[in-house]
């Protein structure tokens, strides 16, 4: 399972590939970050990992550490 801070929304979709009937598994984040200057201002940020249902549990580690290293950049 996907499971990182923020809004997460799991889809599963069946598709077809060239012929081939394939599985995806699509995890979605959204994250809510406030200006690092403009404490009221605030961007939604969306990230996505789409993987072939076999694969999804293999890579979702790195997906959750990639998440957790979103931050705003500094203007410094």
């Amino acid at each position: 399972m996907c499971t990182v801070p923020g809004l997460t929304q799991v889809l599963r979709v069946v598709t077809e590939v060239a012929g081939t009937v394939t599985e995806l598994v699509q995890c979605q984040v959204y994250l809510a970050m406030s200006d690092i200057e403009d404490r009221h201002a605030r961007a939604i940020i969306r990230l996505v990992l789409t993987a072939a249902e076999e694969d999804f549990s293999a890579v979702t580690p790195d997906f959750q550490r990639f998440v957790a290293s979103v931050q705003p950049e500094s203007s410094e």
